[in-house]
């Protein structure tokens, strides 16, 4: 017999995928209360799926607490310790606690430019430029994203390379637009004012 879990978890991510967020988070809520502990494979789908739907929502405390629930289940999952460390470190204020996290993902993942750009970014964020550099580079080569090529086109543009700065946020500015992201595009456009 099919755990009846497992449809609660495929409607609560197609709410999602449908940005019916509060849908999402009511299933949730409900599976939370009803499967039984003993089923920890569909509790971290719960509350991975939670995280992801609190940070698209933007209840930043509610996705950290989401992913802290699941660090103690499935402590070594890369997705989970990124968007941990991204959170705390982007939204939340506390790059110093982001930043062993970012680097346990990165130790997990070395090749993974959204993990690397997390990590840089982090660095960044802890006032340790040279590292952030040096770890967005290597996002970057990885492959480019809307993310990576922004935060290192800022970089640059902070430390006065200005040629390396525009080419890099111009960059941003393409992905993003390939990807739909507004807010990104609208970033690196301002970065690029300052040029």
């Amino acid at each position: 017999m099919q755990d009846p879990s497992w449809i609660g978890l495929i409607l609560a991510n197609r709410s999602l995928r449908e940005k019916d967020i509060t849908g999402a988070l009511q299933r949730l809520e409900t599976l939370r209360s009803t499967v039984p502990a003993s089923n920890t494979s569909a509790h971290i789908q719960i509350e991975r799926l939670t995280g992801l739907a609190m940070l698209q929502n933007g209840d930043y405390s509610g996705a950290k607490d989401a992913y802290l629930r699941l660090l103690d289940t499935d402590p070594d999952n890369i997705e989970v310790l990124n968007n941990l460390a991204y959170i705390l470190s982007t939204h939340l204020d506390d790059p110093e606690a982001a930043l062993p996290l970012a680097k346990q993902a990165a130790d997990r993942a070395p090749d993974s430019a959204e993990i690397l750009d997390t990590l840089g970014w982090t660095y960044y964020s802890v006032g340790d430029t040279e590292n952030a550099r040096a770890t967005l580079e290597r996002s970057v080569q990885a492959r480019e994203i809307p993310a990576n090529t922004l935060h290192l086109g800022r970089i640059y543009l902070e430390t006065g390379n200005s040629r390396r700065a525009r080419q890099l946020l111009e960059r941003s500015i393409e992905l993003s637009e390939q990807a739909g992201d507004d807010e990104t595009a609208d970033l690196a456009r301002g970065f690029l004012k300052q040029l």
